[in-house]
C-alpha cells in the first residue's frame, strides 16, 4: 500500500523489513521538508526575539529557557 508524499504528492511505498515507514517519496523531498522546517524555526525565533525586544514577558521567558 502506498501513502502520499506531503511535499510533492507522489507515492510513498513501504520497504520490507523493520523500522518506521518512509514519509517522503525521495531523498530530495525529505531534504526539502527539512529546509522548510528549518525556515519555520528561524522565523519563529525571529518573532520571539522581536516580541521580547518589545517587552513581552512570555517571549522573554522563552528566550531564557532557550539560553539566548
Amino acid at each position: 500500500m502506498a501513502n502520499t508524499c506531503p511535499i510533492c504528492g507522489g507515492a510513498v511505498f513501504r520497504r520490507p523489513g523493520p523500522g518506521q515507514p518512509p514519509r517522503y517519496c525521495t531523498f530530495e523531498c525529505g531534504i526539502k521538508a527539512q529546509r522548510e522546517r528549518d525556515q519555520r524555526r528561524r522565523l519563529v525565533g525571529r518573532l520571539v526575539e522581536q516580541l521580547a525586544a518589545e517587552g513581552d514577558e512570555v517571549a522573554v521567558q522563552l528566550l531564557a529557557r532557550a539560553g539566548v
